[in-house]
């Protein structure tokens, strides 16, 4: 994320938040299944959890990065509903603060 550590954050925020993370989400949402999942297994798998944790990041400097992906917008919000994960998404989240926009 070169954005991070661009002389001028918001312009390189934007530009990053409409290009590489739009078409990447996009691919990332193909890979759900039917039951809005990445994984066959009953219980959440360690990619799916990378996958809510990054969506989580992004959701906190752009709260609209997820729109135009409804159906991984849906996976993330049902993994909030996991408790065991309080401590990885939402503010308890410990990378949360490295990431800014200004």
């Amino acid at each position: 994320m070169l954005a991070q550590h661009a002389e001028e954050r918001e312009p390189a925020w934007r530009t990053f938040f409409k290009g590489v993370f739009a078409r990447g989400m996009v691919q990332v949402e193909r890979l759900l299944n039917a039951q809005g999942r990445f994984c066959t297994r009953e219980k959440l798998c360690v990619g799916e959890l990378a996958i809510a944790c990054l969506c989580n990041l992004m959701l906190d400097l752009e709260p609209t990065c997820l729109d135009p992906t409804p159906r991984l917008k849906a996976f993330y919000r049902q993994t909030q509903g996991i408790s065991s994960l309080a401590k990885w998404l939402g503010d308890a989240c410990p990378l949360r603060r490295y990431f800014s926009r200004d």
